[in-house]
């Protein structure tokens, strides 16, 4: 008996689904807080494939497909980890839930900077559920003793053993400096990761002769301007350091601190592609530029908020200005 289109479709999801489950579980492991806030650091948006897959599946069968997709890509994530305390399924459906906004075109339309946000909103649901309780209470010493044994582990195999405890401690300290800004790190990896998700999902949607949703390019990035109240009021309770509130002072800082070192970013990237070099110093300039950005993240925060007041980007030919004689300050739209 011959199956049916339909039945083949959603033979496909199913399937699809469960498998791409436990390919994410098998690939990330059995991750708590502290090793996912690692992973995100270390190996980059291992996320990204499946983030794709789910909005390939919903543009392609619809948004109850990727439902579908997302819950037993779930329960796909969780079977290896029945009995341990795994936050692995809920990164998978994180990541299978912004696949789901990116592929349907429907939601959240108002503009592209309306659809980013919304397709960042569950890693920051999950920042805020994962993110805030490592800043207020950081990891158990039996975790952290882990996390070292394991590093030196690694670096033992690289170095000498004196020469890799000493690595290993210095790298331990960043870490748990990282730890106290959780938050701030799960956020922003989520909208980069949004970014990069529509991205890919147009190219892959392009080859399988589906319309692609249009994203704009990185250099108009631009936030809102009442996002420099957010900034400004989390930087006075950084400096006022009451103890109480401090940890998620920092980490909204940090985090509106981050959105304006893209805002300075884009900048840049604007001014270079108007500018009349070749390609060999271009890619000398972001080689050097990246190098040094520990020092140039600071240039890039400041340039960002400065933008606020003073457009430093060329308005294009043709733009019409406010009813008060200035060029009107776009928001995000990448």
């Amino acid at each position: 008996m011959a199956l049916t289109s339909g039945l083949k479709t959603w033979i496909v999801v199913l399937g699809t689904g469960i498998v791409a489950g436990l390919a994410f579980s098998f690939i990330l492991g059995d991750l708590d807080p502290s090793r996912y806030l690692i992973v995100e650091l270390t190996f980059g948006p291992v996320e990204l494939p499946f983030i794709v897959l789910a909005a390939v599946c919903t543009r392609k069968y619809g948004w109850l497909a990727g439902i579908v997709f997302s819950l037993l890509g779930g329960l796909g994530s969780a079977a290896p980890f029945l009995t341990g305390h795994s936050v692995t399924p809920m990164i998978f459906f994180k990541a299978a839930a912004t696949g789901v906004i990116i592929g349907e075109r429907g939601w959240f339309r108002k503009t592209f900077a309306f659809r980013l946000f919304a397709a960042s909103l569950p890693g920051i649901i999950l920042a805020c559920m994962l993110g805030f309780p490592l800043a207020m209470q950081g990891i158990s010493p039996e975790m952290l003793e882990n996390i070292k044994k394991e590093m030196l582990g690694i670096y033992t195999s690289l170095m000498a053993p004196e020469d890799a405890r000493n690595v290993a401690d210095n790298a331990l300290t960043v870490m748990k400096a990282m730890f106290t800004v959780g938050f701030a790190v799960f956020t922003i990896s989520s909208i980069i990761l949004a970014w990069l998700s529509f991205l890919v999902t147009g190219w892959v949607l392009r080859r399988m002769k589906l319309d692609p949703e249009p994203v704009p390019p990185l250099n108009t990035f631009s936030l809102p301007f009442h996002m420099i109240w957010v900034f400004l009021a989390s930087f006075g309770l950084v400096l006022l350091e009451f103890k109480p509130l401090y940890p998620i002072a920092l980490n909204v800082c940090l985090t509106a601190a981050g959105l304006y070192g893209m805002q300075g970013m884009a900048i840049v990237a604007f001014h270079m592609n108007r500018a009349s070099v070749g390609r060999f110093p271009r890619v000398l300039f972001w080689l050097m530029f990246f190098i040094t950005l520990i020092f140039t993240g600071v240039f890039l925060i400041c340039t960002g908020i400065i933008d606020n007041w003073y457009n430093l980007r060329t308005a294009p030919p043709g733009s019409k200005k406010g009813g008060n004689g200035e060029e009107p300050h776009h928001e995000s739209d990448s």
